[in-house]
């Protein structure tokens, strides 16, 4: 056994090996000096206090211009109330939704939103469900996708 050792521990200086530490050290060294992580921004967002829309970057890279929506949705009979001051914020290509163009963000930059056409708008007593959706088409790859949406209940007399 003794001649083993000393075998494997000349082999080991001859391969530039650290003398005296074991195959399985010497893997575990060679993976954690390969572990990388790419920055990637991670958008969230927040609509608990509407008309106001909040967007933010808790990412580690910045962010690329991106589209935000509001989707509101009666729960009771009935539907949302709608105003001809919303045409600003329609796109096609998110139907029967708010559109909101975000700016690119920094790390740790947020963007708040006022939507100018929310005191023109009349609601009809019920509950309705708002949903908010940052970065509506996926077309920003991040950290974290499952924190892309909020919803909001809210009660009107």
């Amino acid at each position: 056994m003794k001649d083993f050792r000393k075998y494997y521990r000349e082999r080991s200086r001859n391969r530039g090996f650290i003398r005296g530490v074991s195959i399985a050290s010497a893997v575990v060294i060679g993976l954690t000096t390969h572990i990388v992580s790419a920055a990637q921004p991670d958008l969230v967002i927040n609509i608990s206090s509407l008309p106001k829309i909040a967007v933010k970057n808790v990412g580690n890279a910045p962010s690329r211009t991106q589209m935000t929506t509001l989707h509101c949705q009666k729960i009771s009979p009935g539907s949302c109330a709608e105003s001809p001051a919303m045409a600003p914020y329609v796109n096609p290509a998110y139907p029967n939704k708010v559109v909101i163009k975000v700016p690119a963000l920094k790390p740790g930059q947020g963007y708040v939103h006022t939507l100018a056409f929310w005191p023109a708008l009349v609601w009809r007593p019920g509950k309705y469900r708002f949903t908010g959706r940052v970065d509506d088409g996926n077309n920003i790859p991040e950290s974290n996708e499952a924190n892309n949406v909020m919803v909001v209940i809210k009660t009107l007399p």
